[in-house]
């Protein structure tokens, strides 16, 4: 989760386990209003096999379970707005049925991604295949769930996607409202509160150089907006507002 940040520094920010292990969420964000119930990501797979069920010790009652304490049925999700397809990202948005076949988790919602994540996610790149669940894709896609952009839209009424080669090559943050009021569902540009240094990046990063200069893009954008911003992996802070300081480096302040 920190690349080639020293230990020394992040275990400051993140306790470990003695497999190198943090703790992380995969915390989607729920949206209801003017008659629509919506979906920021789509939560992560619980499809393991033993081996990578030993490695990502995910635990939890997945998406739908927390959704139904809420009072959300599978049926009732209009729209899933997605930052990107990894399997911690989109996993959540298939089922098995009893005799282990999948299914959509959210059989009626249109599932708005990039055009060009989606391919990634259909015939992923050699380099990062393991970070895709393939068959869930191809799965939902044939199901004709995907509706997907190419570029900056409006999804809905003040709710934007803007797209740049980062963390994937065709990862989006997701922004609701405008101005001091928005919030900036910021994906894996921006895992963990603890992630706010530009240079603080993720081994995952397919595009590094480019992860790095986006988010000083998007940080100065955010900062200069008061964006709330909203941390999918962070499991002690969700959101929070950022900062410049005199010696041009970001703070952090958390909003609850």
């Amino acid at each position: 989760m920190f690349g080639v940040v020293p230990k020394a520094l992040w275990q400051k920010q993140a306790s470990s386990d003695e497999r190198n292990r943090i703790h992380l969420a995969t915390d989607p964000l729920l949206l209801r209003g003017r008659g629509k119930t919506i979906l920021l990501e789509g939560g992560t797979s619980f499809l393991f096999d033993e081996k990578l069920a030993d490695i990502y010790r995910v635990s939890g009652n997945g998406l739908v379970a927390d959704l139904e304490q809420r009072g959300v049925t599978r049926e009732s999700v209009d729209l899933i707005v997605m930052t990107h397809l990894h399997f911690d990202h989109a996993g959540g948005l298939v089922l098995q049925d009893r005799s282990g076949r999948l299914k959509p988790a959210f059989p009626n919602a249109r599932i708005v991604v990039q055009q060009g994540e989606l391919d990634d996610g259909l015939e992923p790149p050699e380099i990062r295949k393991a970070s895709y669940r393939t068959e869930d894709l191809r799965m939902l896609h044939e199901a004709g769930l995907f509706a997907p952009v190419d570029g900056p839209a409006e999804v809905l009424d003040g709710i934007y996607v803007e797209p740049g080669r980062s963390h994937t090559r065709c990862h989006q943050v997701i922004r609701v409202g405008t101005g001091s009021e928005a919030i900036a569902f910021v994906g894996d540009l921006i895992p963990t509160s603890s992630h706010i240094n530009p240079a603080w990046l993720m081994a995952y990063d397919l595009y590094p150089i480019d992860c790095n200069d986006r988010r000083k893009e998007f940080l100065a954008q955010a900062a200069n907006q008061r964006w709330i911003l909203y941390f999918y992996h962070d499991p002690r802070i969700k959101a929070g507002r950022v900062e410049r300081n005199e010696r041009g480096m970001y703070t952090f302040t958390q909003v609850e």
